[in-house]
């Protein structure tokens, strides 16, 4: 039944979205999966694994894509096909976060009828969301990918106004997603071994 459920959706949305939304939602069943093998192995394991305190600094993220609340969805779809992204943080002029911009919703919402193409991207703002900062650890990140599909990773900095009064002012630093952390836990366990394999010799 799943699978016939599946097909029937593919069917439907490859008609009036392409091979992208094929593509998208082969990701995110294939992110679920796999993350639950993560998960699973968390679980069977007496301790915690050697990467879950470290930071998220580790993690090389690529720089953040981002959109205006102005941008129109069928640009922002356009954008995020082009770049291979799943999802934007949406923010303003001055760089405050307004909320996530996801395809997923997008499509949802235009196959719906709550939103048309041209509508821009703050009609389909998306709020229910984790934030992480870069001081924060891997295993953190790890339990809020359990529920999530992302995590919106933020840095703080005060900068200090004209009148010489300081403001906090968060920025965006990337999005980080289940296939990320599993890439890098990974190629960090393949590396370990080689090392192991090495020393033995």
């Amino acid at each position: 039944k799943l699978i016939s459920g599946v097909y029937c959706r593919i069917l439907a949305t490859r008609q009036l979205w392409g091979d992208f939304c094929i593509l998208c939602l082969l990701k995110v069943v294939f992110c679920f999966y796999l993350f639950n093998w993560l998960s699973i192995s968390l679980s069977l394991s007496p301790s915690l694994p050697r990467w879950w305190n470290l930071k998220l600094q580790g993690l090389n993220l690529s720089a953040p894509l981002t959109v205006l609340p102005t941008v129109s969805c069928q640009k922002t779809i356009k954008i995020l096909k082009e770049k291979g992204f799943d999802q934007a943080p949406v923010v303003d002029e001055a760089g405050l976060v307004l909320g996530m911009v996801t395809l997923g919703n997008m499509l949802a919402s235009v196959l719906a009828g709550k939103i048309k193409p041209s509508d821009p991207v703050n009609k389909v703002i998306y709020n229910q969301f984790k934030q992480i900062r870069l001081t924060d650890n891997l295993g953190k990140l790890s339990r809020i990918l359990e529920t999530d599909h992302f995590a919106l990773v933020v840095h703080e900095q005060i900068q200090y106004l004209t009148d010489g009064s300081p403001s906090l002012k968060q920025m965006v630093f990337g999005v980080v997603t289940a296939i990320d952390l599993l890439n890098f836990v990974t190629a960090r366990e393949k590396r370990e071994r080689s090392f192991s394999e090495c020393s033995d010799l």
